[in-house]
């Protein structure tokens, strides 16, 4: 009768307890080019709509077509006594959505945001590049994410090194 009783409390302490979900908080968003000439951003936005939930969106207006896009992804965690990375990926672009299985880290990435965006077909791109409302959620980030600050740099190497494209947020996650 003892186990029962003991059984019967643990069941409705866990009934009553919530998993509880890290949230996301992003601080800034920011869009860069290096060649005006090549690509401009027209949107780059950072929204909160909730308390701790925040989208961001952006539109690169394309003025001339992309034949080749080699992409590097660093994300940085900022909270350890010294900033560590946790992910260095760099793929082709263009190559992955030709062939999404050979890029496992590089898939799950783009899973993410594959939704949002319009970059959805192998190159060549002769139209803008844009997404729209990108929100981030833990649960289906590619690698382990610690409670702490962090940093995301994603550059676009278009046509060669000549022409670069770069996506940077900074967040904490809590």
């Amino acid at each position: 009768m003892i186990w029962a009783t003991i059984l019967l409390e643990c069941l409705i302490i866990l009934s009553t307890c919530q998993k509880v979900k890290p949230d996301i908080d992003i601080k800034w968003f920011n869009c860069s080019t290096d060649n005006k000439a090549f690509s401009r951003f027209e949107v780059c936005s950072l929204n909160s709509y909730r308390k701790n939930q925040q989208s961001f969106s952006y539109y690169v207006k394309m003025m001339k077509t992309v034949t080749h896009c080699d992409t590097r992804v660093e994300v940085i965690y900022l909270s350890a006594p010294k900033p560590f990375t946790l992910a260095n990926i760099s793929f082709d672009a263009c190559e992955l959505l030709k062939g999404r299985k050979r890029f496992v880290a590089a898939r799950r990435l783009f899973d993410i945001i594959g939704k949002y965006t319009n970059f959805n077909h192998t190159c060549p791109y002769a139209h803008d590049v844009f997404a729209t409302n990108i929100t981030l959620v833990t649960d289906k980030l590619p690698f382990p994410t610690p409670h702490g600050k962090y940093s995301v740099k994603i550059s676009f190497y278009v046509n060669g090194r000549t022409n670069t494209i770069v996506l940077g947020l900074g967040g904490r996650i809590f």
